[in-house]
């Protein structure tokens, strides 16, 4: 289970006031709906027929592929509704890159920037914007995520997404557009924090409600290996990763004990140990990946 413990100020409104007043939105703004996507395949489509039963309208969605390897642009391209309109990037650039694209080509006043393998509740975007619309907020997130595909061992045990106890959080999925331009765009050498970049250059924080939405956890090992390199190569500190290797074994056992307590499945006896230490490893490979200068793309 994720959590995020840090409780964040909410510095927002004195970040508003260095930008000047705002303009007031109209009671009905069209919200774009950028998704970066790459080799999404499995789940791109159930992503977009979500997307586009969302309860609230007007609404455009701006597929950004990041050089897909798989049948990604093609199931996008299927779908006929006008709302859909894909960006194809000629090599792969990183999510971070993406969602800038995206912004770029976007027409709404509020900006969603996510992923392409969730399954979005019909109100998500209207609970998530109506703070917005109403001038209470300039940025909203999610509280929780479920598992899309808990009946997966590797995706149970990468467990929920939960925004644990907090009111703030430094990341946002909804901004107001001319709030974005003013304060972005994000910045790609960060790597897996680049979704933290409104919030490290200037403060901004996102209020975290509560909608439906549901997460297709990674469910292979090699994805989950992967996924791990880059959070590793990510980290500014890698030699602390490196030299932490020998308390690696005490790592997997809390861990696995914790999350067992957590959610006590019979199966995860012999599994949670196999799952975190993949994890682990795969953190210690990038931390080395990140010492030789590989790049921070996934």
């Amino acid at each position: 289970m994720i959590k995020e413990t840090n409780n964040f100020k909410n510095k927002n409104p004195e970040i508003i006031a260095r930008l000047g007043k705002l303009k007031k939105l109209s009671k009905n703004p069209l919200v774009s709906l950028v998704i970066a996507a790459k080799d999404e395949q499995k789940y791109i489509g159930v992503t977009l027929k979500s997307l586009l039963n969302q309860s609230y309208n007007p609404i455009e969605i701006i597929v950004v592929d990041d050089n897909s390897s798989d049948k990604t642009p093609t199931i996008v391209k299927n779908f006929s509704d006008k709302r859909i309109k894909l960006i194809r990037l000629p090599k792969s650039e990183g999510y971070g890159t993406a969602y800038n694209i995206g912004a770029e080509n976007s027409k709404g006043a509020i900006l969603m920037f996510f992923d392409a393998h969730l399954i979005y509740g019909k109100d998500f975007v209207k609970d998530l914007t109506l703070p917005i619309i109403q001038g209470k907020e300039v940025a909203t997130r999610h509280k929780a995520e479920k598992i899309a595909n808990k009946s997966n061992l590797w995706a149970r045990a990468e467990g929920s997404r939960i925004i644990s106890e907090i009111k703030r959080h430094p990341v946002p999925v909804f901004i107001r557009k001319d709030v974005f331009e003013k304060i972005g765009p994000f910045d790609n050498s960060l790597g897996y924090s680049s979704d933290r970049t409104l919030f490290l250059k200037s403060g901004l924080t996102s209020a975290v409600l509560h909608t439906e939405i549901a997460h297709f956890n990674r469910d292979t090992m090699e994805s989950i290996w992967n996924q791990g390199k880059w959070i590793g190569r990510s980290n500014k500190n890698p030699i602390k990763t490196i030299f932490s290797l020998p308390l690696s074994p005490f790592y997997v056992l809390y861990k696995s004990f914790k999350q067992f307590l957590e959610d006590p499945y019979w199966k995860f006896i012999y599994f949670l140990p196999i799952y975190h230490s993949v994890r682990y490893f795969s953190y210690f490979i990038g931390a080395i990946e990140r010492l030789k200068g590989k790049k921070l793309i996934r």
